[in-house]
């Protein structure tokens, strides 16, 4: 659950602009409960038996209850309770059958296209959370053929492939798939790739 946080919380205003200056550093699994105990003045969020799905849902649903966001917000706090509510939903039910099996699930999807069709499929009842952010939850979990198309990520084909098109225009579903065909073709895993481009995009010339 903290690794599903972490990334839902990715997105670069609420990451870079509340949650981090928060706790002084970048969210990760080791500090997200500090950053949310800081966020929201609770401190059950620093008890580890709430980082269960049912748990996290119900210390979000208290602090829904407390503050009464508006939670199609997007504003910083109403986003954060809205994914801890909704997403908590979606883990426990995906996990009700135990954890290895949730593994087994995703294992089974391997076409670059299914696994599209999947990381949507699980992202559409959690707010605020697309495809992108998900895939970054899979990867960041050891699923290292999902990567997390991003702008960093997008901006670098145009060279890696040699094309002159700016293929930020290009879906993020083709995007996606090129990145399993590029790594697979000099054998790497997407991972790897992912996270080439990504310091390539935010740090070469």
């Amino acid at each position: 659950m903290k690794h599903f946080c972490v990334s839902s919380f990715s997105y670069a205003p609420l990451r870079n602009n509340f949650l981090t200056p928060l706790i002084k550093e970048l969210p990760s699994t080791q500090n997200i409960d500090e950053a949310l105990h800081r966020a929201f003045g609770e401190p059950n969020f620093l008890d580890y038996q709430n980082w269960q799905p049912q748990k996290l849902g119900l210390l979000a649903q208290q602090i829904q209850n407390k503050f009464q966001f508006d939670l199609s917000s997007k504003q910083f706090k109403p986003r954060i309770i809205s994914v801890l509510i909704t997403g908590s939903a979606k883990m426990q039910d995906e996990l009700k059958t135990g954890l290895e099996k949730f593994y087994a699930r995703i294992e089974k999807v391997t076409l670059p296209k299914d696994m599209w069709k999947y990381v949507n499929d699980s992202s559409k009842n959690i707010s605020q959370v697309g495809p992108a952010l998900f895939c970054d939850f899979l990867k960041e979990i050891g699923f290292t053929r999902y990567v997390k198309v991003d702008h960093h990520f997008r901006k670098e084909f145009p060279q890696l492939l040699g094309l002159n098109d700016d293929c930020r225009k290009m879906s993020f579903k083709k995007s996606f798939i090129l990145s399993q065909e590029i790594a697979g073709s000099i054998g790497i895993t997407p991972y790897h790739l992912d996270s080439l481009l990504y310091l390539w995009g935010r740090y070469g010339k």
